[in-house]
């Protein structure tokens, strides 16, 4: 065999090891030399598209064999025997002599065919019924609701999502699915289940349309709270990675991610007829396309109310300060105080909301003298609704939610 053709024998499998962490980094160097050699693809994480793991010791490893098959059920564990086996026979041989085998297999109860539920051993089996799981439903949670928000990285990368809730079964599981305009528009499926009245846990776990940028699985956890005046619900939660199948993310403190969706009005926004009916459909529906969701008023975010956050900025020579908006005269009319941190100062301000254009006036200061007044300050929302950029009378300004 050439050796062209001996890096043709793994060229459509991907690899992971468990455990992730080599007791032998030398041996585990090896090996992966070895699969690269056969053409083999070596991946840091398990994922769906990992074809093959290599473990030799099951009970040692068993609780991370036992994640790595729930995160593709068709995975193949097997010795890593197997990779020498094959170079030197030049072929891909047959998996099954070199599957990795639970030896608590060959120990397990079968019961018996009789119609009393006693087993072989003659133990009543009453007692080994499986408990059914509590069923949990959540008012706000109703088929075809949308929730919108943004997924926010402690890089400060900032990513919005609009996530679709399709079924919400009577064993208190959810199916649905996430579009992100900022990923090329993909779409993903995602299913979970509602743990408690306002605890929810979902994995988006197969694409409806694909984005490279997108890496699936991916978990999330969430609390169901109420927020605003108007208490509109909203979810709030963070990404949750496996701190074995995905190591490297769960040690990465830049990918750790936080998310805020709000619950948005059955008029506000429809998903696509494409994404409604990927919910049924097959995977090969991958062309669905995404109905660009119009822009939520500006006036009706909650976080520009007087009972929310304050926010923080920074002007264009890095003066940080503390913006809080105290008091809403009218639902266009804005009042509050400016901390400058630095300055030991505090400022009062008044200003307008129009839309997008936001604009106010430090004209009074509470203590300190540490800045000059008045200072007049111009600026506009981000399309995300996050952040407002603008004009002062010296130069630009960012305020940003905290």
């Amino acid at each position: 065999m050439t050796d062209v053709q001996m890096t043709e024998i793994f060229e459509d499998d991907v690899f992971a090891f468990i455990p992730s962490t080599p007791i032998d980094k030398d041996s585990r160097d090896k090996l992966s030399d070895l699969i690269e050699e056969l053409g083999g693809t070596i991946s840091r994480n398990i994922t769906k598209k990992t074809t093959i793991v290599i473990c030799d010791e099951f009970k040692d490893n068993q609780s991370d064999i036992e994640k790595a098959q729930k995160i593709n059920s068709n995975l193949k564990i097997v010795k890593s025997i197997y990779l020498d086996e094959c170079k030197t026979k030049q072929t891909k041989l047959e998996l099954s002599t070199y599957i990795l085998e639970n030896p608590n297999n060959k120990n397990k109860r079968k019961l018996d065919d009789n119609e009393d539920g006693v087993t072989q051993n003659g133990d009543n089996d009453d007692n080994h019924q499986p408990q059914q799981k509590k069923v949990v439903k959540v008012d706000h949670f109703t088929e075809g609701s949308v929730w919108h928000g943004n997924l926010i990285y402690k890089s400060e990368d900032h990513y919005p999502f609009y996530m679709t809730l399709l079924k919400y079964n009577d064993d208190s599981t959810i199916e649905g699915s996430i579009e992100w305009p900022d990923y090329e528009n993909a779409i993903t499926r995602f299913k979970g289940h509602v743990e408690q009245p306002d605890k929810i846990q979902w994995e988006e776990f197969e694409f409806i349309k694909e984005s490279d940028q997108i890496e699936l699985p991916m978990k999330y956890e969430a609390t169901l709270t109420m927020i605003g005046k108007e208490k509109k619900p909203a979810l709030k939660g963070r990404l949750v990675y496996d701190p074995v199948t995905q190591k490297e993310s769960y040690e990465d403190s830049d990918l750790q991610a936080d998310f805020t969706i709000l619950k948005q009005k059955q008029t506000a926004y429809t998903p696509s007829t494409t994404v409604l009916a990927a919910s049924t459909s097959s995977l090969n529906n991958s062309t669905a396309s995404v109905t660009p969701p119009p822009t939520t008023t500006p006036l009706e975010l909650p976080w520009l109310l007087p009972i929310m956050r304050p926010m923080e900025g920074v002007m264009y020579k890095d003066y940080p300060f503390n913006y809080k908006i105290t008091k809403r005269p009218k639902e266009s009319e804005l009042e509050g105080v400016i901390e400058w941190n630095e300055f030991n100062t505090k400022t009062r301000f008044k200003g307008s909301i129009d839309k997008e254009d936001v604009t106010f006036k430090e004209h009074e200061i509470i203590s300190g003298d540490g800045v000059e007044l008045p200072v007049d300050y111009k600026g506009k929302l981000n399309q995300d609704q996050t952040e407002i950029k603008g004009t002062y009378d010296y130069g630009t300004f960012t305020l940003t939610q905290i």
